[in-house]
């Protein structure tokens, strides 16, 4: 006589990794990435500047620890942080673009493991953002004669951003432990004015940030 078939014993045997993983990639994740960004500068006030827009292009380098825990099944929550650089391109002639360091994070996203070698994970990040010496000059400005004049007309700020950051990525586990990402970010990033800030021009301004991301990236899952 023929045994029963047992789809669950089917199933548990359908992956190698299946018996280290039991169907969810818990705890401790470690993820390096690279990306490259465009999108666009908003300065509603800079300077003589209002409500003009300028593009925006940047290379990211981001480092991530997240801490995956199961509600059911391959479905569950993460909590994490990050921190990485951006460094700006310049591609419009009368901005100096900023680039700057991003403060640890606070991350927190679902995830849902399709397979013990198929992960995505969806998510939403909070942190600050610094911006170096973000400037602007303007293209009709001919030389003066007091060298003020010049200086005042322009505009250069370093600055703080708060920055949102909607996020999904895809890993693919080649290994037990290790996996290549793939992501994708949308970020707003709105530039924090000091209070009394409206004795000093150049930071009495309202900037914000739009831009899409996408990166390439390892993953070590500590099982």
């Amino acid at each position: 006589m023929e045994p029963i078939f047992n789809a669950e014993a089917a199933r548990r045997q359908a992956h190698i990794w299946d018996k280290s993983v039991r169907g969810f990639r818990q705890d401790h994740n470690f993820a390096f990435s690279l990306g490259i960004s465009r999108g666009i500068w908003q300065f509603h006030k800079f300077g003589d500047w209002r409500n003009q827009d300028r593009p925006s292009k940047a290379y990211y380098s981001k480092f991530q620890y997240s801490f995956h825990l199961q509600i059911y099944r391959g479905f569950g929550y993460v909590l994490g942080s990050s921190a990485g650089y951006m460094q700006e391109i310049k591609v419009a002639d009368d901005i100096n673009p900023a680039s700057g360091t991003c403060y640890p994070s606070v991350l927190v996203g679902l995830t849902l493991n399709i397979s013990p070698a198929h992960r995505v994970v969806a998510g939403v990040e909070y942190y600050l953002q610094r911006w170096n010496a973000l400037s602007k000059r303007d293209a009709d400005l001919t030389p003066s004669a007091d060298p003020t004049a010049d200086i005042n007309r322009d505009a250069t700020i370093s600055a703080t951003a708060s920055v949102f950051d909607w996020q999904i990525d895809w890993d693919y586990f080649y290994h037990l432990y290790w996996a290549v990402r793939v992501e994708a970010h949308l970020r707003h990033s709105y530039y924090i004015k000091p209070r009394k800030a409206d004795d000093f021009p150049d930071v009495d301004s309202r900037i914000g940030k739009q831009e899409n991301w996408y990166g390439l990236g390892i993953v070590h899952h500590l099982l």
